[in-house]
């Protein structure tokens, strides 16, 4: 069986993120567990009303992986209204609380078919959190590896329909982000997960999240794919200049202006051509005359 442990990176309601990640197991690397999770939390503003972000990071004998979510929209997802477990989803400053929920794994198999849906995640927080809610000073809870009891996924992921649906653009796979597409790839890349050295996903980047470079496989809106690709056939995918912002954009106001240029070129040939006509015609009408 494959062991894991919670993790929960949050506010409460008195107290701010704990930078030793308030719910961990004792062996966590929390450095670089706080690195990774921050790099999905952070901009979560920027996100769709309403969705979520699924993350999935391995390095060496280092795995976790979890939800990035607003409490609030996470409780909806379940249907959980209580009066008990809604005091979660504000702080003492009336600010939505967002949060990293998720778990660490001690225990490797070959093939990862666990099924983590809101529900279980949900349930993490509630265990954890309501207890502790309105504690006046931070804590950090050691969390315990079990073995997981929950969903698992009968058959197998078919790796042919998610090769066709990447974008492979540089070093990074692209995905065209939704709903349902992002919990499909974040369940395959889970599924993938100790076949990898190395893996890093995160669903629901803008384009400025997917310039910070911190995850390989990610989705994004179809706009933001397009960006990226033609910036990498304008010769923009060089390590150092890949994410560039400036890079990318200039790119496009180039070909904005010179959209306008060509527009302007052919209005004017076409309005010379128009007076060319006029002319002669006055010219006719003269000699006729």
């Amino acid at each position: 069986m494959i062991k894991i442990a919670p993790i929960i990176h949050s506010r409460t309601y008195k107290c701010d993120f704990n930078p030793n990640i308030i719910v961990h197991p004792e062996n966590l690397n929390i450095e670089w567990a706080r690195n990774k999770i921050v790099s999905a939390t952070s901009s979560i503003n920027n996100m769709e009303h309403g969705t979520v972000r699924w993350v999935i990071a391995r390095e060496s004998n280092k795995s976790i992986a979890g939800i990035v979510c607003y409490i609030k929209d996470l409780i909806k997802f379940c249907n959980k209204e209580e009066k008990t477990i809604s005091k979660l989803c504000y702080d003492n400053k009336g600010r939505s609380i967002f949060a990293f929920i998720g778990i660490s794994f001690q225990s490797y198999e070959e093939k990862v078919n666990l099924n983590f849906d809101y529900e279980y995640f949900l349930d993490i927080y509630i265990k954890y959190m309501l207890n502790i809610w309105e504690n006046e000073n931070p804590i950090s809870i050691i969390s315990t590896y079990n073995d997981y009891s929950g969903k698992i996924f009968d058959n197998d992921f078919d790796d042919i329909n998610f090769q066709k649906q990447k974008k492979k653009i540089g070093t990074l796979e692209c995905y065209k982000m939704g709903i349902e597409t992002d919990k499909k790839l974040f369940d395959y890349y889970l599924s993938k997960l100790f076949t990898n050295d190395e893996l890093t996903f995160c669903s629901n980047l803008d384009i400025k999240k997917i310039r910070e470079g911190n995850f390989d496989i990610v989705s994004t809106n179809e706009n933001t794919i397009i960006r990226l690709e033609n910036a990498e056939k304008n010769n923009l995918n060089l390590e150092e200049n890949y994410f560039n912002n400036t890079n990318i954009d200039n790119l496009e106001r180039k070909k904005e202006i010179s959209t306008v240029e060509k527009k302007k070129k052919f209005s004017d040939k076409y309005l010379s051509i128009f007076v060319f006509i006029i002319v002669i015609l006055i010219l006719i009408l003269i000699n006729i005359k």
